[in-house]
């Protein structure tokens, strides 16, 4: 809605002559004079609705202002806007904004502050990064103490296991069949023979002595080597005596 423009009213006092009752009745001359403020006041209406109207501001003009583009206030908040959200590298809205320094960052704008903000992180990697340390020995950067973090987690899972609190239902089912297995191939220890029977080694090595003992005694062509361990046997001569235990 473009602004009414008053070009003058309908009724001119110094066109008129002075004795003006000649011309007109009473009534007239009131209505002649009332016309100029009733026209006024419709005109400043017309105005007032005009710049209430949703197009006021495409009709208020004004001086350029630099960067922005546009004549009227309506052209230049659609400038400002399409700046504001522009994505184009070089002229974004985060170019166009600009910002106060800041220590250890470069650029007066905020693009150019994100930018550099964004180098400083790439350049200051996790190693690089100092903090006070959190333990003795825990280092002085990020780095090093994500390294003592992990190594505590290390020790808290497996350093630190109370006593008597493994039970068969926390290993794996393959190791709690293996140690049935290897019990079960060495059978009770009570039943053992030999008068050590704190362990099936024990007992071997009780039982290794008493036939190295026997065996001394023997011609060396009767003599037989014994031996042991987990592994299955290799080499020896017949007669000897090999001893295999999980």
């Amino acid at each position: 809605m473009p602004f009414p423009q008053m070009q003058g009213f309908t009724f001119n006092h110094s066109d008129q002559q002075d004795a003006l009752y000649t011309e007109y009745t009473a009534q007239q001359i009131k209505a002649l004079f009332d016309s100029r403020g009733d026209e006024l006041r419709t005109a400043l209406n017309l105005l007032i609705n005009a710049l209430n109207s949703t197009q006021g501001a495409g009709n208020i003009g004004t001086t350029s202002i630099q960067d922005i583009d546009g004549e009227t206030i309506q052209e230049m908040l659609k400038s400002i806007r399409d700046k504001l959200k522009s994505k184009i590298n070089g002229s974004s809205g985060a170019d166009f904004v600009n910002a106060t320094l800041i220590e250890g960052l470069q650029g007066e704008t905020v693009q150019a502050i994100l930018e550099s903000l964004k180098t400083y992180v790439d350049n200051k990697r996790a190693i690089n990064i100092h903090a006070d340390p959190i333990a003795v020995g825990s280092g002085n950067t990020v780095q090093a103490q994500l390294a003592w973090l992990l190594s505590q987690i290390a020790v808290a899972a497996t350093g630190n296991i109370p006593d008597g609190s493994i039970t068969e239902t926390k290993l794996a089912q393959a190791v709690v069949d293996k140690i049935n297995k290897a019990l079960s191939n060495v059978g009770v220890l009570t039943t053992l023979l030999t008068n050590d029977k704190s362990s099936a080694v024990n007992a071997i090595n009780e039982l290794k002595v008493v036939l190295d003992d026997k065996q001394d005694a023997l011609p060396p062509e009767n003599r037989r080597t014994i031996t042991f361990g987990t592994d299955d046997p290799i080499g020896g001569n017949d007669g000897d005596i090999y001893f295999q235990y999980e």
